[in-house]
């Protein structure tokens, strides 16, 4: 069993997300990121660390379950980045 905080092989936490970008239509964020807010512009889920949020922005977003901390984000993709404060959003 893995302790928290220690690293495996790779280098990468288990807790830390996966973002997977599939050419300009599809996002798949793995891990466990809440959705904060939602509309067909823009997806802002919550990382769990302190301020920092990971946006998709685009047009005709749609967001769907994959599983239990697995999303997908569909649509035509503009941006993918991680920001610290929300009000330049």
């Amino acid at each position: 069993m893995v302790k928290k905080g220690e690293r495996i092989k790779n280098g990468y936490r288990l807790n830390e997300l996966g973002v997977y970008i599939y050419g300009r239509r599809s996002v798949t964020v793995d891990g466990c990121a809440p959705i904060r807010d939602y509309t067909s512009e823009r997806v802002i889920f919550d990382t769990g660390k302190k301020q920092l949020f990971l946006i998709i922005s685009g047009k005709n977003l749609t967001v769907r379950l994959a599983g239990e901390n697995v999303s997908e984000v569909r649509g035509l993709i503009r941006c993918v980045k991680y920001s610290e404060d929300l009000s330049d959003v």
